[in-house]
């Protein structure tokens, strides 16, 4: 199975923890093998994941690495980051979303991969992850 698809199956299932250990590993893995890639499509899932948890603050940076990221394949991708848009920032008018995209386009794809692990390693570690 598509490990950032399985993530986000163990949250549905009512586990973060698990859903989370999953992309934050599969993160590893990526930054291992050097694959900016499909590093994208875990970011897209981290949008999602993290909305799903209400932080929108650590969406929103990757949301906007993604923005300045250059897509080769174009339309599908574009199509998955142009949905998590809609429903992660669009949907929250706090102006310091704004500034934490900025924030985002200023990382390269490596420094995203660091920074979406560090987050899933920090929440994990204070234990927020445990229940749904």
């Amino acid at each position: 199975m598509n490990k950032p698809i399985e993530a986000r199956a163990a949250l549905r299932r009512g586990n973060r923890s698990q859903a989370f250990r999953i992309l934050r590993d599969h993160m590893e893995e990526l930054l291992d093998i050097d694959d900016m890639y499909r590093a994208r499509l875990a970011c897209v899932e981290f949008i999602n994941l993290m909305m799903e948890v209400r932080r929108p603050a650590d969406a929103a940076r990757m949301l906007g690495n993604l923005e300045t990221a250059n897509l080769r394949d174009g339309s599908f991708v574009r199509t998955l980051i142009a949905t998590a848009a809609t429903t992660a920032i669009a949907a929250d008018p706090d102006p310091t979303l704004d500034q934490e995209r900025a924030l985002g386009r200023d990382l390269d794809d490596r420094q995203a991969l660091l920074a979406m692990r560090n987050v899933l390693d920090r929440l994990l570690a204070e234990g927020q992850l445990v229940t749904a």
